[in-house]
């Protein structure tokens, strides 16, 4: 009895395995990043200040767990997609994150004027919004430079995110 559900758990786990593909995780991966995004702009927008940098770490867990939550294949090729996600996303993230805090900065976030400007959008707000944070673009990566330390602090907690979860797989095999 123990063998025949030993061995059709055996062919559950082969089962599930056949399932997984790379394709699949980069999905996944690329959902968990924007999900992570969303996140981040919520707290570079709402908080505002340099607590967003930290979420270089929540980055790399959310890319990660959306990999394997969508079925994504445990092979050699899943760290290099797992780390170039993660950077990606972590550095698109930031540049976002900043241009969310230099359109709040702007002196036209009074009901009145935003209201005025957002009537050449046909009054929706969105749009406005949007279009400033196009318009922010090119000032944010003509100045980058000046963000670097900024950006240097977001990437050291992007690598302590990555570090934590392949120091936890490598335990996690060390431990079977």
């Amino acid at each position: 009895m123990d063998e025949r559900k030993a061995s059709g758990e055996a062919g559950l786990h082969l089962k599930r395995r056949k399932k997984e593909s790379y394709l699949k995780g980069i999905l996944g991966a690329l959902a968990g990043a924007l999900v992570a995004t969303a996140l981040w702009q919520c707290v570079a927008g709402v908080i505002g200040g340099n607590l967003h940098l930290v979420f270089g770490f929540i980055m790399a867990a959310f890319v990660y767990y959306g990999y394997f939550l969508f079925g994504g294949k445990e092979g050699k090729a899943f760290l290099y997609i797992w780390i170039g996600i993660s950077l990606a996303a972590a550095v698109a993230s930031f540049a976002l994150a900043l241009g969310v805090q230099y359109v709040d900065s702007l002196q036209i976030v009074g009901t009145a004027s935003f209201s005025d400007y957002a009537r050449s959008y046909s009054g929706s707000q969105i749009m406005a919004y949007l279009a400033l944070l196009k318009r922010s673009f090119p000032i944010i990566f003509a100045n980058f430079r000046a963000y670097g330390p900024d950006l240097f602090i977001m990437l050291v907690f992007l690598i302590i995110g990555i570090g934590n979860y392949l120091f936890s797989r490598k335990r996690e095999e060390n431990l079977s």
